[in-house]
């Protein structure tokens, strides 16, 4: 039996680790990309309609050149991340638009004369582009989030196993103790589970030798700090057991 638990823990030990790691090396990297691909994608229309506003070519290329490489670079990396799916393929779309509307918008902020009216219908273009793209981004999220919380339940699921497993073949700070005595003793202790945790509640048996009397009552159960007492004992040999009811 002894041997089974071992097995039992173990195995859902090492699920639980490996359900941690791919927390920490898949999801909670994926939520970063898909963080900085939203703060990429969304800045693309301010620096097009200051350019409008300012007709700052100069100004306008320092900035939308940086987000431009940004997006690409976090697209790039939720596809190495195996996140090839319609909803990215969606933002893709929607971020080739921006950038050929941003090119059609470059055009007519440098035609002679501008040509405003048909940058304002350009503008249009990218607002609505730039709306595609936001439920896009937040469908993304929701995908992981999802994941995430099949992860978490499984790790609560195998964890309540363990402590069911654990407490179930009474893997408690004292099983059993063995104890030789001279003469009437007292007998105090703490019980704790396997995380050190107090066992409050806990059944603490008495079974002494060559006399049995334990002083009163010969299972006690553990106080709220996992404590407990056996006095006046006669016995010189005695086995206390604890068992998690």
């Amino acid at each position: 039996a002894g041997l089974s638990v071992i097995a039992l823990t173990y195995r859902d030990g090492q699920r639980i680790m490996q359900v941690g790691q791919l927390l920490a090396e898949d999801s909670m990297p994926r939520f970063d990309t898909i963080s900085r691909l939203r703060n990429a994608l969304l800045a693309q229309k301010p620096v097009l309609y200051e350019y409008y506003a300012t007709a700052d070519r100069t100004a306008y290329v320092k900035h939308i050149t940086p987000i431009r490489i940004e997006a690409h670079k976090q697209l790039r990396n939720l596809h190495q991340m195996q996140q090839a799916t319609p909803e990215l393929g969606r933002i893709e779309a929607a971020n080739d638009d921006l950038q050929r509307f941003a090119q059609k918008l470059d055009s007519a902020m440098n035609a002679q004369p501008i040509d405003w009216d048909l940058a304002r219908e350009i503008l249009a273009d990218i607002s609505r582009a730039e709306a595609r793209i936001v439920p896009e981004l937040d469908a993304l999220v929701e995908i992981n989030q999802r994941q995430v919380r099949h992860h978490s339940e499984e790790t609560r699921n195998r964890t309540a196993a363990i402590i069911r497993i654990v407490t179930g073949f009474i893997s408690i700070g004292i099983i059993i103790t063995l104890l030789v005595l001279t003469g009437l003793s007292s007998v105090h202790g703490v019980v704790q589970y396997a995380d050190g945790s107090a066992a409050a509640g806990v059944q603490v048996a008495f079974a002494g030798s060559p006399s049995g009397d334990c002083g009163g009552a010969c299972t006690k159960f553990t106080n709220a700090d996992g404590s407990f007492a056996f006095n006046d004992l006669p016995a010189r040999l005695f086995t206390l057991t604890a068992t998690d009811t």
